[in-house]
């Protein structure tokens, strides 16, 4: 609930942290047995504007028909402020939409996604919902 994983050994303190070794204790941890930890994570974007002040007020994830899982979803933004959610289970989910309020003039995305072992998965497509303002001098 907190944005802190572990898994095999390493640990992820923040939502945009890098794996490391160490103590893998997690409190109030949600435990899947025979599970993978999938992270995707994209580069810095602009959204088409690279001086202007954006908003992100969502992430829409689109999923294949079938996908199984559990999904996080984080944002960051230039200055290293994060806002973001767990989603719970995509399962009988084609669309999911995460509600972030962050600004910035450009942000990363990442996504934790818990999956078993045996149940496949495929995004299809994201999609960032956003607002262009212009910067104060």
């Amino acid at each position: 609930s907190s944005g802190v994983f572990s898994y095999y050994g390493k640990r992820i303190t923040s939502p945009f942290a890098e794996p490391e070794k160490g103590d893998t204790s997690v409190t109030d941890a949600m435990f899947f047995k025979d599970a993978y930890l999938s992270v995707a994570e994209t580069g810095p974007m602009h959204l088409g504007s690279e001086h202007d002040i954006k908003q992100i007020h969502e992430v829409i994830i689109s999923f294949k028909t079938n996908s199984v899982g559990h999904l996080w979803c984080y944002a960051e933004n230039e200055d290293g402020q994060i806002q973001g959610q767990y989603k719970g289970t995509i399962l009988d989910k084609h669309r999911i939409k995460v509600f972030i309020n962050s600004r910035g003039r450009e942000f990363k995305i990442r996504l934790y996604l818990v999956t078993s072992t045996s149940s496949p998965w495929q995004i299809q497509e994201i999609a960032i919902g956003h607002l262009v303002g212009k910067p104060y001098t």
